[in-house]
């Protein structure tokens, strides 16, 4: 084997010719990182300074990981392009180099027919020349005259493109005489294993794009479709919807925050509730603190004059003057939810016996138990139970409370309408409970129960239960109902006094 033939099977270094043609590649990859970089840039930032313009968060979750994968695959395949070409370049080094060596090693005469059969092998057109440059044999006549200048270049001949190489050819070992060999490698054949080699890789490269934008889509998508759903939910608080929206199913930190929404428009709609009854409780106070002062005024001067007449005329008084006094005293104590309802005053609290206070309020109210034909059953035992209390006050909420018992189970559809009324002890607390067998309110009635004018009678405020709150409230006490077995219990729960 001659010097020459081993220095070129051996090279690592492209030829000339391969390497021209390498740096166009090189140069387009390059060309796409930085166009891409540069897009990415443009993009943020006019975004910075132009905040006006609207970035969507499903655009800045994409945007990135497309970039990224993008770069990734544009990488990728850029060096497995430069590394198909670079192998492919030593393939057909090393192509070249096994036909300069068969023909250098070989004692075979150096034919037309023989170069024929090589080229049919290796695909590269062969002429033969002496040292002289004088013609020998060639692989095809067309080859003969090709214009040739120095040891690598492209030459055209007819319509194609050949990369040319001259080579020494040394046969001296076999009896032979030293030739000069040329090389023509078609440009055509190159390019076609070369497209061969790296079309997978693109194809494989551009379904990993296409399947990274889709999954980046489909995550994004996944991100931003709570935040939409939770950006409407907001929308509906704003306009004082504060129905909860259904978190995702998924744990993670976008169900923490609909979580959160829905515990806010959760709190918001208590405190707009609230907000809501005090304005009405207020509303009411200021209305009719003034008509109910003057409605007091005059009943209470008819009763101070029903008082004269009965005393002038005590010989002819009989029960119905003192059922009229009783019914202006009850007037009296309707009028004065008005003037206590709203009002945070601070009340003169003084120990007093509860049966008390719960005989006098039967007393106002059983006039009504007997026109309306509703038995009332009462159990208050037989020892004190003192509490701390403004008398007057406390005596009003039970007289709601009986009135309200009264009222409800005085209906056709109740036989026979009864009220019990039971006083009991337990712990330091007492309690009086007033149940009647009447219908019992209505859902949307019971959800509501407490505020004002909340209510399904034609004749009702809705102020007897939101005055006795009221005032149980000043005194510590508590305001309890349920419905069990037919029956309605409000429960008035109260400290007492040892």
């Amino acid at each position: 084997m001659s010097k020459q033939s081993t220095a070129l099977s051996k090279q690592s270094t492209p030829p000339a010719w391969l390497g021209a043609r390498l740096t166009p590649l090189r140069r387009v990859s390059d060309w796409r990182i930085q166009g891409a970089l540069w897009w990415r840039r443009r993009l943020l930032s006019s975004s910075a300074a132009n905040p006006s313009v609207r970035l969507p968060l499903r655009r800045q979750f994409m945007l990135p990981l497309v970039a990224i994968v993008m770069l990734t695959v544009i990488g990728v395949s850029s060096a497995h392009v430069w590394l198909t070409s670079r192998l492919l370049r030593q393939a057909i080094d090393q192509q070249l180099a096994d036909v300069v060596h068969t023909l250098s090693a070989g004692n075979f005469p150096l034919e037309a027919n023989v170069l024929r059969q090589v080229r049919q092998l290796s695909g590269t057109e062969l002429v033969l020349r002496d040292e002289a440059g004088a013609l020998i044999a060639s692989s095809s006549e067309i080859f003969e005259a090709a214009p040739t200048r120095g040891a690598a270049q492209v030459v055209t001949i007819g319509d194609s493109a050949y990369f040319f190489q001259r080579v020494s050819l040394d046969r001296r070992a076999g009896g032979g005489g030293q030739y000069q060999l040329e090389l023509f490698y078609p440009e055509r054949t190159y390019r076609e294993a070369r497209w061969q080699a790296i079309f997978p890789t693109l194809m494989v490269g551009g379904a990993a794009l296409v399947l990274a934008v889709a999954l980046a889509g489909m995550t994004a998508a996944r991100v931003t479709e709570p935040v939409q759903l939770l950006k409407r939910q907001t929308e509906r608080i704003a306009a004082a919807d504060f129905n909860p929206v259904h978190p995702p199913r998924r744990d993670d930190e976008l169900r923490d925050l609909a979580q959160a929404v829905n515990r806010m428009a959760e709190m918001l709609q208590e405190n707009a509730a609230e907000l809501r009854q005090h304005e009405r409780t207020q509303t009411l106070h200021q209305i009719g603190a003034g008509i109910a002062h003057q409605l007091r005024n005059a009943a209470t001067g008819c009763r101070i004059a029903l008082d004269l007449f009965r005393r002038q005329h005590a010989a002819t008084a009989d029960e119905n003057l003192l059922v009229a006094a009783r019914q202006l005293e009850l007037m009296e104590s309707y009028l004065q939810r008005f003037l206590i309802l709203g009002r945070t005053a601070q009340r003169e609290l003084a120990p007093v016996d509860l049966r008390e206070v719960v005989t006098s309020a039967l007393a106002l109210v059983r006039p009504l138990a007997e026109h309306l034909r509703v038995a009332i059953g009462v159990e208050l035992g037989a020892q004190p139970v003192i509490v701390r209390a403004d008398r007057a006050n406390l005596e009003q909420v039970f007289v709601n409370l009986l009135t309200n018992a009264i009222e409800a189970c005085a209906v056709p559809d109740v036989s026979p309408p009864r009220v019990q009324v039971q006083l009991t002890t337990a712990s330091a607390l007492a309690m009086v409970q007033v149940r009647d067998n009447g219908l019992g309110f209505s859902p949307q009635i019971a959800s509501r129960l407490g505020e004002p004018f909340a209510t399904t009678k034609p004749e009702g405020t809705g102020l007897g239960i939101a005055v006795a709150r009221e005032i149980l409230s000043s005194h510590q006490g508590e305001l309890a109902w349920r419905r069990a077995d037919d029956w309605t219990s409000f429960t008035v729960t109260l400290p007492t006094s040892v």
